[in-house]
């Protein structure tokens, strides 16, 4: 879970392959992004200037998401094992 820098937005994963995206002061859910690629994910944090989210995988993969056109934009793949 991570709230942006200028505490605006909320995000927050889950097991069930989602992250969801919530707009704090409305008190209310902007978008979710699902199945992304069918992995479970870790973690998850907001870029600064708000455009991206990133999140990491239990299989080691860390996605970048584009709020912009709510596509995945980027995997690095297996940045670290064990």
């Amino acid at each position: 879970m991570d709230v942006s820098a200028n505490g605006k937005y909320l995000v927050s994963c889950g097991k069930d392959q989602s992250v969801a995206i919530f707009d704090l002061p409305r008190r209310e859910l902007i978008y979710s992004f699902r199945n992304i690629d069918k992995e479970a994910i870790n973690s998850v944090v907001i870029s600064q200037d708000c455009k991206y989210v990133v999140v990491g995988t239990n299989s080691g993969h860390v996605k970048v998401l584009w709020l912009e056109t709510k596509q995945k934009v980027h995997t690095f793949s297996k940045i670290h094992e064990g």
